[in-house]
């Protein structure tokens, strides 16, 4: 079960909000997948259930890959670029 599909709201409206970055969050791979022609559910659930938190999605050759040993820093760098810009939710 992957640790987002977890309840962690105190309220009804806390659920809500949880919900919202939940989907923000995934956005960039399914967008990602979808314009590499992938079945985006697939792998965003896959990559969810990984147990590595580097365990991700290479959309350029099709396949699973610890990202660090892959050298895919790019989306950590987005990543850290919106949680800059943008951590006040």
């Amino acid at each position: 079960m992957s640790p987002l599909s977890t309840p962690l709201g105190a309220s009804e409206d806390e659920q809500r909000g949880i919900t919202i970055v939940k989907n923000a969050l995934k956005a960039p791979l399914v967008t990602i997948v979808d314009n590499a022609g992938g079945n985006s559910s697939l792998v965003v659930d896959r990559v969810l259930n990984g147990t590595d938190v580097a365990y991700g999605y290479d959309a350029l050759r099709d396949e699973y890959v610890d990202m660090y040993k892959a050298g895919e820093r790019a989306g950590l760098a987005a990543i850290q670029v919106v949680w800059f810009h943008n951590g006040k939710i």
